[in-house]
């Protein structure tokens, strides 16, 4: 028969829960399904691995239950966290998706609703409540699990620490929804009868104590009995404080022995201290590697001795106040020490009691890294907050997890509203597969830099912006998230649009006067050549007047082809802007479309060599404009002799690749470099500092942004490999016809 965990008589409920720890069968389903809303659940543990077990139970039986669930945690607890809930069959993109599920970065809500270090209530109930207030638009509970109060005990803030479990608890009876918390805290925190103080009045904020990973492995089913039955039982013992310091000081008596591997072993340095003479009784390892002492010099010495105060006077001082205030932070400071490399301490001393007498321990943690890594988190803060670009960040999910000034005055939203949202809000609707394209990118490891478009601001109105993406690393490489620059493009565009309009207007305005000059010069040639071949009575001296006439316009002949060139160009750009440029797509042949265009260009261009390298087809039909085409290849064709030495051919080749055709133009001139090679499909970019071949003129850098438009519109890809000093291939691909596909096939 079926029993609620409810209705479950504590009694009861304790008898199951040594049943199930004897027969070694796991608790925590259990234990999760009884739990009570508005419970305030602590968790001690030693490993990762049995944290994980409890969290993943937590966070499991809670979606499967109906309950939204809220993770503020370390990133590497958020990652594992994310890799075992869906091994376990949770999709996280689903619950993401309606509104079950946010997980963020402890330490960056940490920076949100802290001021000067300390949690701050204003901002901590903002900024909680308003994510557990989104959890509840769709749920009636919401279960959290949270690190940040261990974040402050490891950073030897435990005021900090004790205020913060406080505001969780006031939010239980301020908070708009209701909540259930689990906090988890490493035993490697509490090191010793030091923090017995600290420990109890944490102890004091929470309902319910779970049973630690080493409480569930004694070696008799004796003292399984003790350790399982002692847990529960605390709940209710913890009514009066003499009965609460006795359920502690039983607790770590038991834990003696592992506290003193912990003291051995603790990477931070410890000093046990007669607090009325201020000489070292003991000290651990990690203290003479800090010190750069000896045993013999440390222990036996006085404090002052060892060089953490000045002179006796001063230690004086600082026993006194040891014994008023029971817990001094010395704050953090340089090492004093004459001997040891520099570096920062943080210094705590705290007074307890060993069987009556009284005891000093001083804990000194180097804060060197820290405070490097602290100037380094300030300087970059600050670049971040003063920057007039919207930076922002996001996780794999893509759930924002910060928000700059910049982007709130960008896009309308305050940090409070878009943090633990989508960034998808920003996108523009039936966009949504830019973020997954985005995203695949950072996966890879990839940056993705000046990607222009367009972003949603909170008013509905719309933001042109040029957007660069990177991937985010934690300390052991692993890609967590990305981080977004945007700026906002919509004066540069607005100049643009400017600059197309006057481009066409001009553009057509020149093309009719050089139409008519051309057609003049042309009139004036054949005037002269009929004149030459029938006039015979005509003098040397005239005869060599008229041949310099028709050759100087046979050279301006040459350049309004040319000036002709660059207005065709302006005006393909106009009607691309426009979206008027339109194709006579047809039936072509492309292998007589490559091999015609070389044949032209060789003509042209006699003393140059240009070889072509051709499949073993008679025939490759594509559906294009073959005029177009031509274009883009003789524009391929023209870089190459332009910017290549005279004495190098050039090569054009064509390949089947898949279902496409790539046809491609080698060179060997300077090459580019990447920023070049990303840069050079834009619209009047031009290659600086490269020499042009003597004959040739510099354009006005659009060839090769209307061969991408061009080549675009036939549904295929333009690109370029190249390496600085060994030349480049620029390439273009294009789908060829079914027949077409079906002979490459037969000839492979």
């Amino acid at each position: 028969m079926k029993h609620s965990p409810e209705d479950v008589p504590p009694q009861e409920y304790e008898e199951r829960l040594l049943q199930s720890v004897v027969a070694e069968q796991p608790v925590l389903r259990f234990a999760w399904e009884r739990l009570r809303l508005g419970k305030h659940e602590i968790q001690f543990y030693e490993t990762d691995a049995f944290l994980l077990d409890t969290v993943v139970s937590f966070v499991r039986t809670g979606l499967t239950s109906g309950a939204a669930c809220l993770v503020l945690a370390t990133s590497y607890h958020l990652q594992a966290l994310s890799q075992r809930l869906q091994t376990d069959g949770i999709d996280l993109s689903m619950v993401h998706a309606q509104g079950s599920y946010i997980a963020l970065d402890a330490a960056e809500v940490l920076t949100h609703i802290s001021i000067e270090g300390s949690p701050d209530p204003t901002r901590f109930t903002s900024f909680i409540d308003g994510l557990i207030s989104q959890l509840g638009k769709r749920h009636s509970h919401v279960r959290i699990f949270g690190e940040m109060v261990t974040l402050l005990w490891q950073q030897g803030k435990p005021k900090a620490a004790l205020e913060l479990e406080a505001l969780w608890n006031n939010l239980h009876s301020i908070g708009t929804h209701s909540f259930s918390l689990l906090c988890a805290y490493p035993l490697a925190l509490f090191t010793g009868q030091e923090q017995r103080e600290s420990f109890l009045q944490m102890r004091e904020l929470k309902t319910h104590v779970l049973p630690d990973e080493h409480d569930l492995h004694h070696a008799t089913t004796t003292e399984q009995r003790q350790a399982v039955s002692l847990l529960p039982k605390q709940n209710r013992t913890l009514q009066t404080e003499s009965v609460k310091h006795q359920a502690i000081e039983a607790h770590l008596a038991f834990k003696e022995q592992r506290y003193r591997r912990l003291f051995e072993a603790s990477t931070d340095g410890i000093l046990l201290v007669d607090p009325r003479s201020g000489r070292i009784i003991d000290a651990n390892p990690t203290l003479f590697h800090l010190l750069g002492m000896a045993y013999e010099q440390v222990v036996g010495s006085a404090l002052w001795q060892i060089g953490l105060l000045d002179n006796q006077a001063t230690q004086e001082k600082f026993l006194l106040r040891v014994q008023e205030e029971r817990l001094v932070h010395m704050g953090t400071m340089a090492c004093p020490f004459q001997d040891a490399k520099p570096c920062f301490i943080e210094w705590v001393s705290t007074l307890f009691e060993v069987q009556g007498e009284e005891m000093m321990q001083c804990n000194l943690r180097d804060m060197t890294a820290y405070k490097s890594a602290e100037a380094d988190s300030l300087y970059l803060a600050a670049i971040v907050t003063s920057s007039d670009d919207a930076i922002l960040s996001k996780n794999l999910d893509g759930i924002i997890t910060s928000w700059n000034a910049a982007a709130e005055r960008m896009y309308g939203y305050s940090a409070q509203e878009i943090i633990g949202k989508p960034v998808t809000i920003l996108f523009l609707p039936g966009h949504q597969d830019e973020f997954q394209s985005i995203m695949e990118h950072i996966r890879r490891g990839e940056h993705v830099e000046h990607f222009e478009t367009t972003r949603v601001r909170k008013d509905g109105s719309f933001v042109p912006v040029s957007v660069t993406i990177s991937p985010i690393t934690d300390r052991g490489g692993t890609i967590i998230g990305a981080s977004s620059i945007a700026r906002d493009i919509s004066e540069r565009k607005a100049l643009e649009q400017e600059r197309d309009a006057f481009v066409g207007v001009v553009t057509h305005e020149l093309k009719t006067p050089l139409t008519s000059l051309q057609g003049n010069v042309q009139m004036a040639q054949r005037r002269l050549i009929r004149l030459l071949n029938q006039n015979e009575s005509l003098s040397e001296t005239q005869l060599q007047i008229l041949e310099d006439v028709l050759l100087m316009l046979g050279r301006g002949q040459q350049s309004l082809r040319m000036q002709n060139r660059l207005i065709n160009d302006l005006l393909d750009v106009s009607r691309l802007q426009e979206g008027k440029l339109e194709l006579a797509l047809a039936p072509c042949d492309l292998i007589e479309v490559v091999s015609a265009t070389v044949h032209d260009q060789q003509a042209a261009q006699p003393t140059r060599l240009i070889t072509l390298v051709l499949p073993e087809l008679d025939h490759l039909m594509v559906t294009a404009d073959r005029d177009r085409l031509q274009q883009v290849l003789g524009n391929y064709l023209t870089n190459a002799l332009k910017f290549s030495p005279e004495t190098e051919s050039v090569r054009v080749g064509l390949d089947l690749d898949g279902d496409m055709v790539r046809v491609w133009v080698q060179d060997h001139g300077p090459g580019l470099t990447q920023e070049q090679q990303h840069r050079i499909w834009n619209r009047f970019y031009q290659v600086t500092n490269v020499q042009v071949q003597r004959g040739w003129r510099t354009g006005l850098g659009l060839g090769l942004y209307i061969c991408h438009q061009l080549i675009s519109q036939h549904h295929g890809q333009v690109g370029i490999e190249s390496v600085p000093g060994q030349g480049a291939t620029f390439w273009f691909t294009l789908p060829f016809s079914d027949a077409s596909r079906k002979e490459t096939k037969a000839h492979q």
